[in-house]
C-alpha cells in the first residue's frame, strides 16, 4: 500500500547559500529553522528522542529519528494528526506513535480541536443507503411451479 508524502519545503525549492553554491553538512546537528511554528512541540520531542537513543548507543534508530526530525523541520503544513505524520517523509509507525503526545501539545497550544475536525472515512450523507428511495418495494415472492 503507497503512502503519500507530504512534499516538504526542501523538496520544493533548492538549498542554495547566498553566493549560488550549494550548502554542505558538517554531520552535526545544529538549530534549524522550523518551516511551520505548530510543529515546535514535535521538533522537542524527536530532538529528546535523539538524545536518548544516542545515550543509548541505538544507532540505527538515532539515524531513523534523525531523518524523521529533518523532514518535520521542512514540513510547511501544521501536523495535526497521527496520521498527517504518517504523511511526512521518513515518518513511520514508530516515529508517529512516539509523536503522538507532543501532537496533542500542539494542537492545545495553537487551539485546533480535534473532535471538530471532520472524519475522512466517514460519509456526509448520515444514510448509508445509495438508494434515494426511503422504502425500497419488496421483490415479489415466486409463485411454486404445479407439480
Amino acid at each position: 500500500m503507497a503512502r503519500t508524502k507530504i512534499q516538504t519545503a526542501a523538496s520544493t525549492a533548492g538549498s542554495a547559500t547566498a553566493s549560488g553554491a550549494r550548502a554542505r553538512g558538517g554531520g552535526g546537528r545544529s538549530a534549524k529553522a522550523l518551516a511551520c511554528a505548530h510543529n515546535a512541540p514535535l521538533e522537542r520531542k524527536l530532538e529528546e528522542m535523539y538524545d536518548e537513543l544516542r545515550e543509548k548507543g541505538k544507532d540505527r534508530l538515532m539515524l531513523v529519528v534523525g531523518r524523521a526530525l529533518k523532514s518535520v523541520r521542512l514540513t510547511p503544513e501544521p501536523i495535526t494528526s497521527v496520521a498527517e505524520a504518517k504523511k511526512v517523509k521518513y515518518v513511520g509507525d514508530y516515529v508517529a506513535r512516539a509523536l503522538k503526545g507532543a501532537i496533542a501539545e500542539a494542537n492545545r497550544n495553537s487551539g485546533v480541536d480535534q473532535n471538530s475536525r471532520p472524519n475522512p472515512n466517514r460519509s456526509a450523507n448520515p444514510n448509508p443507503n445509495p438508494n434515494p428511495e426511503p422504502n425500497p418495494k419488496p421483490k415479489p415472492k415466486p409463485k411454486p411451479k404445479p407439480k
